[in-house]
C-alpha cells in the first residue's frame, strides 16, 4: 500500500513539475500540490537521493510562498552544504533560490519598518540583505561564462534587487543586458520579465509614463506567449501606475487588482495576495472608500493567520 501511494504522488507530482523548480517562477503551484510534497516528505526515508533534493527544495519553496524566510533558508542552506562541488548546476540553483529568499526576506523586513515607522534599519534586515547581495554577487562570478536561461534568470533577479536599493541606473543596465541575452536566444518570458523590471524602476523613480510604456510592452509578450499570470501581473502594474500618475478610474483599477489578488490565491501564492490586499486598501483608503479599505484590511488579517504569514 506504502508504494502504491508513493508511486501515485510521483506520478501527480512529475506532471506537475516537469522541470526543476525555480523562485523565479512557478505557475500553478497550488495547495494542493503543497500538500502533495508535504505527504510526499513523509516517505523520505525510500527517496532516491535526487528526489529528495527536489522535494525538499519545492518544500522550501512552499515555505517561501508563506513568507517563512527563517524555515526556508535553512533547508536550502542545507541542502548546498550535501551538495557535491562537481554538480555545478545544482549549486548555482541552489545559491539562486537563496538569494531570491534573502531578498525577500529583507524586502519584507523594509516594509514592515515603514508601516511601524522606525527610520532605523534592524540588525535582521541589514544581515539578510547583505546575505542576498554576496550571494547575488558570488553567482554572477559563477556564471559569467555561460549563457544560458538560468543565468539569464540570475541576471533578472539581481536587478529586481538593485532597484529594491533604489541602485536604479544599476538596475536598467542589468535589465537590458538580460534583455539582449534573452532576445539572442529566443526567450520570450524572459524578454517580457526585463521590461517589466524596466517599468518597476521607471515607477519608482515617478516616471510613470515611461513606466506604462513598459509594463505594456511586457503585456504584449505575457499575451504572446498565453501567460495567465504575466498578462494579469503586467495589468497589476498598469493599473497600479496608472492610479499613481492621476489617481482615475478607480473601480477599474481596483477591479484588476482584485483580479490578481484572486489569481493569487488559486494558484497558492498567500504571500504576494497579502500584498494586493494593501495595494487595494491604498486605492480604496485614496478614493474615499472605507468599506472596500475594511474589507481588505480583514482579508489581509484572515490571511496571515490561515498561512501563519509573517
Amino acid at each position: 500500500m506504502l508504494s502504491q501511494r508513493k508511486a501515485e504522488l510521483k506520478k501527480l507530482l512529475k506532471e506537475r513539475f516537469k522541470l526543476p523548480p525555480d523562485f523565479l517562477r512557478r505557475a500553478g503551484f497550488t495547495h494542493s500540490y503543497a500538500n502533495l510534497v508535504i505527504e510526499f516528505l513523509e516517505f523520505e526515508n525510500s527517496l532516491d537521493r535526487d528526489e529528495l533534493f527536489w522535494f525538499r527544495d519545492i518544500y522550501a519553496y512552499m515555505l517561501f510562498l508563506r513568507g517563512k524566510f527563517k524555515n526556508a533558508a535553512p533547508i536550502l542552506e542545507n541542502l548546498l552544504r550535501h551538495t557535491p562541488k562537481n554538480d555545478v548546476d545544482k549549486i548555482k540553483l541552489l545559491k539562486f533560490n537563496l538569494a531570491l529568499i534573502y531578498f525577500q526576506w529583507s524586502a519584507e523586513l523594509r516594509y514592515k519598518r515603514g508601516v511601524e515607522k522606525r527610520e532605523k534599519m534592524s540588525p535582521k534586515e541589514n544581515e539578510t540583505r547583505q546575505e542576498a547581495e554576496y550571494i547575488f554577487k558570488e553567482l554572477l562570478n559563477l556564471t559569467k561564462d555561460d549563457n544560458n536561461q538560468l543565468m539569464i534568470r540570475i541576471l533578472i533577479g539581481f536587478a529586481f534587487f538593485l532597484a529594491w536599493k533604489e541602485e536604479h541606473g544599476e538596475a536598467i543596465k542589468t535589465f537590458e543586458k538580460a534583455f539582449a541575452l534573452s532576445k539572442d536566444r529566443h526567450l520570450l518570458w524572459e524578454e517580457a520579465r526585463c521590461y517589466d523590471g524596466i517599468g518597476v524602476v521607471y515607477k519608482m523613480r515617478s516616471d510613470f509614463g515611461r513606466g506604462l510604456d513598459y509594463f505594456d510592452k511586457a503585456l504584449k509578450i505575457f499575451s504572446r506567449v498565453n501567460d495567465a499570470g504575466g498578462i494579469i501581473e503586467s495589468k497589476h502594474n498598469i493599473a497600479l501606475t496608472s492610479w499613481d500618475k492621476d489617481q482615475k478610474n478607480h473601480e477599474e483599477i481596483k477591479r484588476v487588482l482584485e483580479s490578481r489578488f484572486h489569481y493569487l490565491i488559486t494558484h497558492g501564492d498567500p504571500r504576494v495576495a497579502a500584498i494586493i490586499c494593501r495595494n487595494i486598501r491604498r486605492v480604496s483608503r485614496e478614493s474615499g472608500e472605507r468599506g472596500k479599505e475594511r474589507e481588505y484590511t480583514s482579508k489581509e488579517r484572515g490571511l496571515r493567520d490561515e498561512f501563519e504569514l509573517e
